[in-house]
């Protein structure tokens, strides 16, 4: 079973409690007491990339404070009506400042490692919104849960629920929320309980990227080789790892995000815009390629296969 990172923070599709929270005493006033201040500074940091782009920085800032207020900062929500989680003003500068240092000083590519890593861009944004679900309890990120190291996973027929991480072996059952198959399995409950299972190889059927190696996702209930640059995508799941973001304002896998004059991030991250496949090509100084402005042609990178 892979445990996937779900990111997006859900602001009003998650219910989020909008009251400052801080435990900071300090004489000076919070700069973002609230989560509509913490939102128009967020839209503030994302748009410096507007001048690399050529595009109205107000417009921008109009439009990425509204995606940040409906619950979406970098990444696409992940949609639940049944959570909640609390806006907590002490973490909020902490995004504030590395969403400066990535989209500011000139920087014209953020890739999937400054976004995805551990502390990276998602993991400080997410942290401004404290999950308050249990050990046991549903949820829908990795994020809803209070506790430290737990995870959001479930097993088959059971809702996803936050759980530690239990590693199981091949044959080994893994009935309880947080069971973790070892690499090259999955959890099925085909033979009418759930065990960990051998992963099925290219050509092999599937129904969900879980039931494939590491190397493959599931396409049409079958398990094909993942993405390289410029392939559609869903998730994170569906791409390479020498592609290994799935670009949200393309549906396509990308190294990363991309911001020259007229690239689908361009528009569509910075204005909501999005380009129709085929979008005009994009390069840096050393050459570039065509990938519909992604992060591959911002950098001038080439493709390579997997």
């Amino acid at each position: 079973m892979r445990i996937r990172l779900i990111a997006g923070l859900g602001l009003g599709a998650l219910g989020i409690v909008t009251a400052a929270c801080s435990s900071s005493s300090s004489g000076n006033s919070n700069p973002y007491p609230d989560s509509k201040t913490f939102c128009a500074a967020v839209a503030k940091a994302e748009c410096q990339e507007a001048t690399n782009c050529g595009v109205d920085e107000t417009q921008c800032e109009t439009y990425r404070a509204s995606q940040c207020n409906s619950g979406i900062i970098i990444v696409k929500l992940t949609p639940s009506d049944t959570l909640s989680r609390q806006y907590t003003s002490d973490k909020a500068k902490a995004c504030i400042d590395a969403l400066n240092g990535k989209f500011g000083g000139g920087n014209d590519k953020i890739t999937y490692d400054d976004l995805f890593k551990s502390g990276g861009l998602v993991d400080t944004c997410e942290a401004v919104f404290q999950g308050n679900v249990g050990n046991g309890s549903g949820c829908t990120t990795n994020y809803d849960c209070t506790q430290s190291g737990e995870v959001c996973a479930s097993v088959p027929g059971q809702q996803a629920a936050c759980a530690t991480p239990t590693m199981k072996a091949q044959g080994s059952a893994c009935a309880d929320p947080g069971d973790t198959c070892a690499a090259g399995n999955y959890c099925s409950n085909a033979s009418g309980s759930s065990k960990c299972v051998a992963a099925g190889t290219t050509g092999g059927p599937c129904q969900a990227n879980d039931e494939c190696v590491s190397t493959d996702h599931c396409v049409n209930k079958a398990c094909a080789p993942l993405e390289t640059s410029g392939g559609p995508c869903s998730t994170n799941d569906d791409c390479d790892p020498t592609a290994p973001f799935c670009d949200p304002d393309v549906d396509k896998c990308a190294v990363g995000l991309g911001f020259l004059n007229g690239s689908f991030d361009c528009n569509g991250f910075l204005l909501g815009q999005n380009l129709p496949d085929g979008g005009p090509t994009v390069s840096d100084s050393g050459g570039g390629g065509n990938d519909g402005g992604t992060m591959e042609a911002a950098t001038g990178d080439a493709p390579s296969g997997g």
